[in-house]
């Protein structure tokens, strides 16, 4: 299966962005890379950091945060709430 790429407008409460999206059906929950997050809507602290598993199946992702967004898509907008992640390689997970 193929990679999909997107560039998708992406709101939070303090400003609005383009970012490049991958849209990653595999995924259990959407991510935002956090030089991207910061800039965008305030970030929420978790209760416990959590741990998500990478798609290679042998890394995992610690994360501290989530915060909220809207992602504008060409058919509407989607409200989320995302991880924010720093060690993301990717702008956008969805």
């Amino acid at each position: 299966m193929g990679l999909i790429y997107k560039k998708i407008s992406i709101e939070g409460n303090r400003s609005k962005t383009s970012v490049d999206a991958l849209f990653d059906s595999g995924a259990s929950v959407s991510f935002i890379r956090r030089d991207i997050g910061e800039k965008i809507p305030d970030l929420l602290p978790l209760p416990s950091p959590r741990s998500f598993s990478l798609g290679d199946g042998k890394g995992t992702l610690e994360v501290k945060e989530v915060t909220h967004v809207d992602f504008h898509l060409e058919d509407g907008t989607i409200f989320d709430e995302v991880v924010v992640a720093s060690e993301l390689a990717e702008e956008l997970v969805i």
